[in-house]
């Protein structure tokens, strides 16, 4: 009995200790970290292993709290860019898209006994929907840019998107028309397009030398001149080759 509470007080003690280990490791090798712009060297990715290793504090990769653009809804995750950019989003939409309008105007989604399934059925309809899908001008200031859906790359070339294809090849190359998807007046067949169609619709990015950070933001930089600034060149190579010109220099073909 002795010798077990010594084994169990010893198992206590190792884990304390280790655990308040692993908290101390998470610390600055590199002094002169702060001489390194955040916004340049701790998000682009060429420079992120080395800052990671040697300037993980001064980065805030120990702690989102402590992160440039701080933390998601998770407590945990670091935020890609300001107002919870790359972040997971979920997006809202109706299941049965057909019947939740009519749902909405017999009362049926602020009724007591379906409002919990009308939430989960019908939120678009409903006026449910906290965070409708990124819209265009969001994702554009994201770290890396827009999906093809207009969600929020998680890296580059596209990184974490899905995949463009079509769902239904059959039924989108008979009703899809490219440049026309979008413009559909009807909500079930312009959301279905979107969706399940965007190879048909003329939607999917193009290989080659683009903007991963976004056109709009992209000429805002070159022209406050972050294309031929030294400092910012790495990034502006990485995020803007299109917009700056420097897709020779990164090995691409425009």
């Amino acid at each position: 009995m002795y010798f077990r509470f010594l084994l169990v007080t010893w198992v206590a003690i190792v884990l304390v200790l280790s655990e308040g280990q692993e908290v101390s490791e998470c610390k600055d090798l590199f002094r002169s970290c702060h001489v390194y712009p955040k916004r340049v060297y701790c998000l682009n990715e060429n420079y992120r292993p080395f800052m990671e290793k040697y300037c993980a504090k001064y980065c805030g990769f120990c702690d989102c709290h402590q992160w440039i653009y701080g933390c998601c809804r998770d407590g945990k995750t670091n935020a890609d860019g300001p107002r919870e950019q790359g972040c997971a989003v979920k997006l809202c939409y109706d299941v049965f898209v057909d019947g939740c309008p009519e749902s909405k105007k017999n009362g049926t989604c602020s009724s007591p006994e379906t409002l919990a399934l009308m939430k989960e059925r019908c939120p678009y309809s409903c006026g449910f929907c906290k965070h409708f899908a990124p819209s265009k001008s969001e994702c554009l200031n994201s770290r890396y840019g827009c999906c093809w859906d207009g969600d929020f790359a998680v890296g580059p070339d596209q990184k974490g998107c899905r995949p463009c294809v079509d769902t239904y090849p059959h039924a989108c190359k008979e009703f899809a028309v490219p440049g026309s998807c979008s413009n559909s007046g009807a909500y079930y067949t312009r959301t279905f397009l979107e969706k399940n169609c965007p190879k048909s619709c003329g939607v999917c990015p193009v290989s080659g030398c683009y903007d991963r950070a976004g056109e709009a933001k992209c000429v805002q930089w070159l022209i406050k001149g972050y294309c031929k600034n030294s400092i910012w060149k790495p990034y502006m190579m990485d995020s803007c080759a299109k917009t700056c010109d420097l897709c020779e220099e990164e090995g691409m073909i425009a």
